[in-house]
């Protein structure tokens, strides 16, 4: 215990610390946390900031699921390399030149975050393709290239063996074909952040990203969203657009296709080094997300 409290002693109120230390102790290790990180965040001080707080997190007995991106670094290699960098909503054109890359680097940033961590001390497990974690299919439109999918399953036998281990899973984004085992399928790191977290149905889904969260049209971050109050608005003033429009997105469906939410079920978007500020402090550092309420009208003799 005296390693909890020196850990989480920096972190907050130890009301709020006991709060979701409880709410963390009555759920199953598995169910905890998913966490999406966005490849901006894998490299230099965002990337042993993180390792250090998931290592906190590991040993305060918070054993998150992690999945993570390398857009931007990928679309770096590809343009060195000639090749034309093609999007088709949102999603990266894919085809067998373009999938030997994303399989790569996939496999080059996910060592790179388990040995961040485990530099820190803590345990890390790189959960690649071998491991079979995500199913996908073809899209069907050549349009998207032919090693582009959709994720349409999770085998979570590999994840949840390495929480029993008290080790992290680090789950890659990319699919293997249902149909055809030997093909591979390159998936949005967003779409299977919630695909993780519909599957397992944590208390927190946590994305990371260098923006801390959501920042308005003065760059502060905003420290709440109600989808149902606020994502129109923020959508049609362009507050929140591509990539982070896919975050709040993937998001939203994390929190509606998961049924009846407790109070302390979210989507939060969060700094790197801000991870246990998020998980044990109501207010946190970032961006909260929650679905509202819907509002229905009825005559007042009903009421």
């Amino acid at each position: 215990m005296s390693a909890i409290t020196e850990i989480l002693g920096k972190v907050g109120d130890s009301r709020e610390i006991a709060h979701y230390l409880g709410v963390y102790g009555s759920t199953d290790p598995p169910k905890r946390g998913v966490i999406k990180i966005s490849g901006s965040c894998l490299q230099g001080s965002s990337l042993e900031r993180l390792a250090e707080d998931l290592t906190h997190l590991q040993q305060v007995g918070f054993i998150p699921t992690v999945t993570h991106g390398w857009g931007a670094e990928l679309s770096a290699i590809l343009e060195e390399s000639g090749i034309e960098n093609k999007f088709v909503n949102g999603d990266r054109y894919t085809d067998e030149r373009i999938i030997s890359e994303v399989v790569s680097i996939a496999k080059r940033k996910g060592v790179e975050l388990k040995d961040a961590i485990e530099a820190q001390g803590g345990k890390a497990a790189f959960l690649g393709i071998s491991q079979r974690v995500i199913r996908s299919q073809d899209k069907n439109d050549s349009r998207y290239g032919s090693n582009n999918g959709d994720p349409v399953g999770v085998n979570l036998h590999p994840v949840y063996d390495a929480i029993e281990q008290g080790i992290i899973p680090i789950v890659t984004p990319i699919g293997v074909s249902q149909d055809n085992p030997s093909k591979l399928h390159n998936l949005n790191s967003a779409r299977i952040g919630a695909l993780l977290t519909r599957a397992i149905d944590p208390v927190k889904y946590l994305m990371v990203t260098s923006s801390g969260g959501v920042l308005d049209k003065s760059n502060n971050v905003i420290s709440e969203i109600v989808l149902r109050r606020d994502l129109q608005e923020l959508v049609r003033t362009e507050v929140i657009s591509e990539g982070m429009l896919l975050n709040a997105e993937e998001a939203a469906r994390s929190l509606y296709e998961r049924g009846p939410l407790g109070d302390d079920r979210s989507a939060q978007i969060v700094g790197p080094g801000n991870l246990l500020h998020e998980l044990y402090t109501h207010k946190g550092k970032g961006t909260f997300i929650r679905t509202g309420y819907e509002i229905e009208k009825k005559p007042i003799s009903e009421v």
